[in-house]
């Protein structure tokens, strides 16, 4: 009976990476295992709600499919049917390699490193910048946040509104007409807010 006992029983505060929104959520973990997400009540993003994305992080948490580790290729050969030969690798392996290579093309010449990326929140955005400048390339930047990401909606959004997105206004409209998909089919953090209001 004692060691059926839970020896972890603990709500986590983080948050939700399935898309720019980045959801408040809480994590259900017991014995070192996460059982339920849910939203986040003391979050003013989202209000304790979750799309079917943010619900469904447990299934990417544990997809027996998901890379949780270093990997090296083994074939420098490359095609749709060449199998790359993936190995694991240690961190240390991993972290050893990728300086190595670093190093050596900042001896070289720095300007040969182009660093870019993606990001989900505007805190990243300055990394790559600031990474690149301390590298010695001028090639380095980021996309896909703010008036970059997602849809032309944060690009009209910003131009025609000077917002980062375009949402409805419940407080201040006494009618609200809605032509294409579902409000809340690609921004639940606009439409939580309006739900409440409604």
């Amino acid at each position: 009976m004692e060691a059926a006992r839970a020896q972890e029983d603990r709500w986590i505060p983080t948050a939700c990476g399935g898309c720019y929104s980045v959801c408040a959520l809480l994590a259900h973990r017991i014995n070192g295992t996460v059982v339920k997400i849910e939203g986040n009540p003391n979050s003013a993003t989202n209000l304790g709600r979750l799309c079917p994305r943010g619900v469904s992080g447990i299934m990417t948490l544990y997809n027996p499919h998901r890379v949780d580790v270093p990997l090296k290729r083994t074939n420098p050969q490359k095609g749709l049917d060449i199998d790359p030969g993936w190995v694991e690798i240690s961190w240390e392996e991993a972290l050893e390699t990728i300086a190595a290579r670093l190093k050596k093309v900042r001896q070289e010449d720095p300007r040969k490193l182009l660093l870019t990326g993606t990001v989900t929140t505007h805190d990243e955005v300055p990394f790559a910048k600031i990474f690149a400048m301390a590298f010695g390339t001028p090639n380095g930047w980021n996309s896909g946040a703010g008036n970059h990401c997602g849809t032309a909606e944060h690009l009209f959004g910003a131009l025609l509104h000077a917002s980062w997105s375009k949402q409805p206004d419940p407080d201040h409209c006494r009618y609200l007409l809605n032509f294409g998909a579902a409000a809340g089919f690609g921004s639940y953090y606009c439409v939580s807010g309006m739900a409440q209001r409604m």
